[in-house]
């Protein structure tokens, strides 16, 4: 969970349009997030009236396609197996919200630094 003071440090760097990766949950490809709006809505419940800071994003990931391969076993036999593969140029998006303190936890302390070239 993270601080008040980190939640006041961060939330000012989460702008529309920002983009950054993350890593997939397998740790094996990254994803992209980018944010289509942070606001703060007006909400209500029983206890009354507040504000909340929400942040909408986009996930973009590259798609997968089922691919058979030919291996060899010890004994000399062969064997297919089936393996996924990158599917070059097809990406999903997947659209999602998420409170600014929860994005700030969950996706942005999570980004990976860009190494320069």
């Amino acid at each position: 969970m993270i601080t008040a003071q980190e939640l006041a440090e961060k939330a000012p760097l989460i702008k529309e349009g920002m983009e950054f990766q993350v890593l997939n949950h397998q740790k094996t490809d990254t994803l992209l997030i980018r944010v289509t709006s942070a606001a703060t809505i007006k909400k209500s419940s029983c206890w009354g009236d507040y504000q909340k800071s929400m942040v909408w994003y986009e996930t973009v990931t590259q798609a997968s396609k089922r691919s058979f391969v030919q291996k060899k076993r010890t004994d000399g036999t062969t064997y297919t197996q089936e393996v996924w593969v990158p599917n070059p140029g097809v990406f999903y998006t997947d659209r999602a919200s998420m409170s600014m303190a929860s994005f700030i936890e969950y996706k942005f302390n999570k980004r990976l630094e860009v190494q320069p070239a």
